[in-house]
């Protein structure tokens, strides 16, 4: 059975308000990691597919 893993990352920006940055693979996710140091939850869950 195959997964597919949706990350959403809450992060709180610089201009005061929150923002959802949804991302779509692990090199996305790096990336929003060494350029947004502001990430307060991060929200992973694995959605089973059944193709």
């Amino acid at each position: 059975m195959k997964c597919v893993v949706l990350i959403e990352v809450h992060r709180r920006v610089r201009r005061g308000h929150e923002e959802d940055v949804k991302i779509k693979n692990r090199k996305d996710f790096l990336n929003l990691m060494i350029y947004h140091e502001e990430i307060i939850t991060i929200n992973a869950c694995i959605l089973p597919t059944d193709y």
